[in-house]
């Protein structure tokens, strides 16, 4: 994984394009695996969508790791690119849209269905560490857009094909808010 020339004053959000597609994933899974007629068919898409889930949220949170490493060390990032330091909110906000969605389906999938004697009670499970996952991320995904916003603040930016970094983590941040919006009292 090692190229040659690519130093950490280099590092810039768009290194979490890799990951991002497995949390899509797993939130299309959450959402097949609702409407799937087969109970059978249904909890292997769940069962899919949470290691899906489990392998790329973790890798996210590394890679935004090292990229807070980057913005505590060296300078922001640069002129136009600056607009991409909103990409970080595309894994938080799409992976706790995902995890919402997946604790729904299981737990309407697992009351009934009797695959393990717990199935039911396990739903309930899956249900509740979701939305407390989710509000984690999502609380997360909120620090940095503040980050974001401040960096745009420190950088004349002017109209250009960069603003396109806003549309996707803006918007799955938007999914994650209205669906704890819905979930929470």
């Amino acid at each position: 994984m090692r190229t040659e020339g690519i130093t950490l004053d280099q590092g810039n959000p768009s290194w979490l394009s890799p990951v991002i597609a497995d949390i899509v994933a797993s939130t299309s899974g959450a959402i097949v695996a609702n409407v799937l007629p087969n109970d059978q068919h249904a909890i292997w898409t769940i069962i899919t969508s949470y290691v899906l889930w489990r392998t790329s949220v973790p890798m996210a949170l590394v890679i935004l790791a090292v990229y807070y490493h980057r913005l505590m060390i060296h300078d922001i990032l640069p002129g136009q690119v600056a607009v991409a330091s909103f990409i970080a909110n595309g894994p938080l906000g799409m992976g706790a849209a995902a995890i919402q969605l997946l604790g729904q389906v299981a737990l309407k999938v697992f009351a009934r269905n009797d695959f393990i004697p717990q199935a039911p009670i396990a739903g309930q499970f899956f249900y509740l560490t979701g939305i407390l996952t989710a509000l984690v991320l999502w609380g997360f995904a909120l620090a940095w857009l503040f980050f974001g916003l401040a960096i745009l603040t420190r950088r004349q930016i002017t109209f250009n094909l960069t603003w396109w970094a806003f549309t996707f983590p803006l918007g799955v941040f938007t999914v994650a808010t209205t669906t704890l919006v819905q979930e929470l009292p």
